[in-house]
Formats: structure tokens, C-alpha cells, sequence
């Protein structure tokens, strides 16, 4: 009977943490599909760049945090 029950705990675990990981992956291809399809840029002005600056963080100076922003 611990057998079972050690049995029934395990894959219901095992189950539930690869549903949840293939559901994280699978939700935007299921899902999201019709949305993103239906994006549209109006006019071409709004394709333009608008904004230019720099990335760096006093605090803590470190190179990867050093950088352009476009």
C-alpha cells in the first residue's frame, strides 16, 4: 500500500511539473497565435526610430551593463 500511495505522490509531481513546463512553452503557440497575427503597424512613420539613449547603471559598474539603447 506505501508503495501505491509513494507511486500515486511521485507521478502526480513528476506529471504536474512537465505539464506546467510544456504548458509554459505551448501557451503562446496555442493561444496567442490569432493576436499576434492580427498586429499591424498603420503608417510608416510609426516605424521610425523616435528614441536613442544609453544604458549605464552608477551603482554597480559592470561592462555588461554598459550599452547602447535603440
Amino acid at each position: 500500500m506505501r508503495a501505491v500511495i509513494f507511486s500515486v505522490i511521485v507521478g502526480g509531481l513528476i506529471g504536474g511539473g512537465l505539464g506546467f513546463a510544456i504548458g509554459i512553452f505551448a501557451y503562446p503557440y496555442i493561444f496567442l497565435v490569432d493576436i499576434v497575427a492580427q498586429e499591424t503597424v498603420g503608417d510608416v512613420a510609426s516605424k521610425k526610430v523616435v528614441a536613442k539613449g544609453d544604458s549605464f547603471m552608477p551603482i554597480r559598474p559592470i561592462p555588461c551593463t554598459m550599452g547602447k539603447v535603440l
